[in-house]
This record gives structure tokens, C-alpha cells and sequence, in this order.
């Protein structure tokens, strides 16, 4: 009778443990989940400024394109005279 008496008291510990290995797993997954959405939040304003500046350098190269163009055709009626 004692022997089942430590094996149930034995089994109750293991759940107690168990019970606070998942608590402690739960909360660790919490906080970096936390962690990983306050990173996407830094980064949001950042990711939006950079699109913005995509934007721009691609206007920019494209002026750069007709003004090459430009230029060259010029250069060309110019070497025609």
C-alpha cells in the first residue's frame, strides 16, 4: 500500500512539473511572439519608406533614359550637319 501511495504521490509531482514546464514553454512563445510583432511594427515605417525611395529612383532613371535618348539623337543630328 505505501508503494502505490508514493508512486500516485510520485505521479502527482511529475503532472505539478509537467504543468509548469508547459507554462514556462507557453510564456516563452508569448514573449517571442511579442517580441516578433514589436519588430514588425519598427520596421513598417522603414519598409514604406524604402518603397518610396524605389519609386523615386526609378523615375529618376527613367529621366536619365529620355534624357540620354535625348541627347543622343541630338548628337546625331549634329554629326549629320
Amino acid at each position: 500500500m505505501e508503494l502505490l501511495e508514493q508512486s500516485v504521490a510520485e505521479i502527482a509531482r511529475l503532472e505539478e512539473r509537467l504543468d509548469e514546464a508547459i507554462a514556462a514553454t507557453r510564456g516563452v512563445i508569448r514573449q517571442a511572439l511579442v517580441r516578433r510583432q514589436d519588430r514588425t511594427f519598427a520596421i513598417q515605417p522603414e519598409m514604406e519608406r524604402l518603397g518610396t525611395v524605389e519609386v523615386s529612383v526609378k523615375e529618376l532613371l527613367r529621366n536619365i533614359a529620355r534624357s540620354a535618348a535625348v541627347l543622343g539623337a541630338e548628337s546625331a543630328v549634329e554629326d549629320m550637319s
